[in-house]
């Protein structure tokens, strides 16, 4: 349930690429989301409803110290609260590539990161759930 496996994190790089130029946004202060649903032909290459990534631009975070604190921050975030989407997805059988930049150069602590995670969790639901209502 409070787990982050290897098979939810996105790392097939044409899903990467396809998540990122042809998936809806959303921005939410300095964290920003791209998410595209997986066609069946697509969801071939994912074996969970919902796969992740999480990324911190060099260009803002210069040393890699402060980039993986941030990077941990966001993930253990997102491992405490995915439970309501990841229950979502498997009722409405829907696969979904989600990638996470946090684009800022203000430190973040946890609870700020968890709070971000919460919102921009909720926000994609809400979305998701207005567009299998369509």
């Amino acid at each position: 349930m409070f787990t982050f496996p290897k098979t939810e994190r996105l790392c097939h790089r044409e899903l990467i690429r396809d998540t990122l130029n042809r998936g809806k946004r959303l921005r939410l202060g300095a964290l920003h989301a791209s998410w595209k649903i997986q066609t069946s032909q697509e969801s071939i290459q994912i074996c969970k409803p919902l796969q992740i990534l999480i990324s911190i631009p060099k260009r803002y975070t210069k040393k890699a110290v402060h980039r993986n604190l941030k990077k941990r921050h966001l993930k253990e975030a997102y491992r405490k609260n995915k439970q309501f989407l990841l229950d979502f997805l498997t009722e409405e059988n829907l696969s979904l590539s989600l990638t996470l930049m946090y684009n800022s150069k203000e430190a973040i602590n946890a609870v700020e990161a968890e709070q971000m995670m919460i919102e921009m969790l909720h926000l994609i639901y809400t979305k998701l759930k207005q567009s299998s209502a369509n």
